[in-house]
């Protein structure tokens, strides 16, 4: 399967990648967000999950830094859920303006919890938002029975995003 950022992103004016993240925490809820075939590649490429801007309160209610709040991607059209990942940013309202063709404002940035990011299948796709810790956890067992996701996409998602020139770009580039 391809993957490809698909159309070019207006240049992003970026904040700087947030501070080193301490380690893991035990889960205490988890949260699902969603794209489709088109924004799942600029999830991994600015390593960022965005919602509508209505969701930043729920979203900063729940969504906790360290893994704390077991974060998953579910998409839609393939009925993939990707993850776990960890928030490494408190949720924030266009940490990327770009990311997402300006829509999804209400973004996240995250990273794999545990180093690998991993993918299955579901016949059901299920809600998006908050998750109790129960919930969260059967998503976990879920999506470790799968696999981890192809190594090009692993590659994307663990790319260092410090500005690489100061001019608010970062040194990624996303394999096509």
């Amino acid at each position: 399967e391809e993957f490809s950022a698909g159309a070019a992103a207006p240049a992003p004016v970026e904040e700087a990648a947030d501070v080193e993240v301490p380690d893991a925490v035990p889960c205490e809820n988890g949260y699902v967000f969603i794209c489709n075939n088109i924004t799942q590649p600029n999830c991994a490429k600015f390593q960022l999950l965005g919602s509508p801007d209505w969701e930043l309160p729920q979203m900063t209610a729940k969504v906790k830094q360290n893994g704390a709040t077991l974060i998953f991607l579910m998409n839609i059209q393939s009925l993939m859920l990707i993850g776990p990942f960890m928030a490494t940013s408190p949720p924030r309202n266009c940490i990327n303006v770009g990311a997402f063709g300006g829509k999804f404002t209400a973004q996240v940035r995250v990273k794999p919890l545990d180093g690998i990011v991993y993918q299955c299948k579901l016949s059901v796709r299920p809600r998006a938002g908050p998750k109790t810790g129960d919930e969260a956890e059967a998503l976990r067992s879920q999506v470790l029975a799968g696999e981890p996701v192809p190594e090009i996409q692993q590659q994307v998602w663990d790319a260092d995003l410090t500005p690489a020139n100061g001019n608010g770009r970062t040194g990624l580039l996303v394999p096509q």
